[in-house]
């Protein structure tokens, strides 16, 4: 059986390497455009969810939405950035988290429908 990769491990790696990225940049102006994106970024993760107020991620990443947009009404543009590029990475583990999930459904689905159609076709006997 292949080793399926971690997604929160590759949240956590992402997350970091985007505040350390963002950490040794000096950002005098609003975030505007990575407010927007991540914004979007949480709508598309809002719409794959079929129960969205049960993902943590999710509620994290309207959390951190929300307290940039605080930081950058309060002119703290680098804040402001680092809060709403938390808020993308954590909308998209939510994503692959949701993904990984319907992922494995649909495998359970085939591998139940497998074993059907191979109690089918095996003799009683056999």
């Amino acid at each position: 059986m292949k080793k399926r990769s971690n997604p929160i491990r590759i949240g956590v790696s992402s997350a970091c390497l985007s505040l350390l990225l963002v950490g040794c940049a000096t950002s005098l102006e609003r975030p505007v455009e990575q407010l927007a994106r991540s914004q979007s970024i949480i709508d598309i993760a809002k719409g794959q969810h079929h129960n969205a107020n049960g993902d943590l991620y999710l509620q994290q990443a309207e959390v951190n939405l929300a307290a940039a947009r605080v930081a950058a009404n309060n002119e703290n543009y680098l804040r402001a950035t680092q809060l709403a590029e938390q808020a993308e990475v954590e909308a998209q583990l939510s994503m692959a988290i949701v993904k990984r999930r319907d992922t494995e459904q649909a495998l359970d689905e085939i591998q139940k429908t497998i074993r059907t159609l191979r109690d089918e076709t095996t003799p009683n006997g056999q």
